[in-house]
Formats: C-alpha cells, structure tokens, sequence
C-alpha cells in the first residue's frame, strides 16, 4: 500500500480540471495554499504551547515532588492484624488493659 502514483494524481488533476475549469484553479490553488500555512502555523504554535506546559509540569513536580498517589505508603504497624495475614497471630500483638476503654465507646 503505498501513496498516490502518476497515474492517480493524473486522474485528479483532470477531475479538478473538469469541475472548477481552467481559470478557476489557480484560486483554488491559492485558497489551499493559505488554508496549509495557517494550519501548520497553529500546529506549531500547539506543540510549543504543549512542550511549554509539559516543562513547567515538570518543574512544579521537581519542586514538590511526586504526587502523593504516587508517593510510597507508609507500612502499617506490626500489631495490626491485617499486616501480618493473619487475625492477631503475629509475635507483635498489642495486649488491652483493663482500664483502657472499650474500642467501641
């Protein structure tokens, strides 16, 4: 699959030919021509608006450091049950005294 050959640009060459007419083409041409410069002027102009956006992302990030989704998380104690797997079992369980109160009140 490749791109247009001789014989289909001669095709559409004839085919704008045949429906804008000879004195029409070079207005048509000029038309594209201006339409092709101001699309890769506002092409240009969003890629250096996006490159400007993704440096000053990336200094913010360097200042601030990671995002704290991304931050590692702290362990969780080795008294909490769900941290060793299994429910209380671990060598680091935390007895409650008799003067401490409930957990529920």
């Amino acid at each position: 699959m490749g791109g247009i050959g001789g014989p289909e640009l001669f095709l559409i060459l004839v085919v704008v030919l045949l429906i804008f007419g000879p004195k029409k083409i070079p207005e048509v041409a000029r038309g594209l021509g201006k339409g092709l410069r101001e699309f890769r002027k506002f092409s240009t102009e969003f890629q250096r608006e996006m490159n400007l956006s993704d440096a000053l992302e990336e200094d913010k990030e360097k200042k601030l450091g990671p995002p704290r989704a991304m931050r590692s998380e702290i362990p969780p104690a080795e008294s909490d049950p769900a941290s060793t797997g299994g429910e209380g079992q671990s060598s680091g369980t935390v007895s409650r005294r008799d003067d401490d109160p409930p957990a529920g009140s």
